[in-house]
């Protein structure tokens, strides 16, 4: 196993396709009920919003995506407040949101 955590720009497209099979594992497990998402759907969550700034930290194992989140910092209303989500694949969770998360807080103190 070696992890690799980096930075993705959530515009380009090929973000959405390398997010998209963690996302979807993910509502998989947490959401069974509700249909799996789409392409259209990720980009709508992690694209671009007036007056604030996205970013994707994608943690590779190998190459392979095995987790993310997009943080989104408001520099408009809300100077100091930031946020995002995680996604997981749920078989990693113990092992990779702990330096997902601490991934997030060395960006934000950046």
């Amino acid at each position: 196993m070696t992890i690799e955590i980096r930075e993705l720009d959530p515009l380009l497209p090929q973000t959405v396709a390398t997010l998209l099979p963690v996302f979807q594992a993910g509502c998989a497990v947490d959401s069974p009920t509700l249909p799996l998402p789409n392409e259209g759907f990720l980009n709508f969550t992690i694209g671009a919003r007036v007056g604030r700034r996205r970013v994707c930290l994608v943690a590779f194992d190998d190459g392979e995506p095995v987790g993310y989140g997009c943080q989104t910092h408001d520099y408009v209303a809300n100077k100091n407040s930031l946020f995002g989500d995680l996604w997981v694949l749920p078989e990693r969770r113990a092992e990779l949101t702990g330096p997902l998360v601490e991934a997030f807080k060395a960006y934000a103190r950046d």
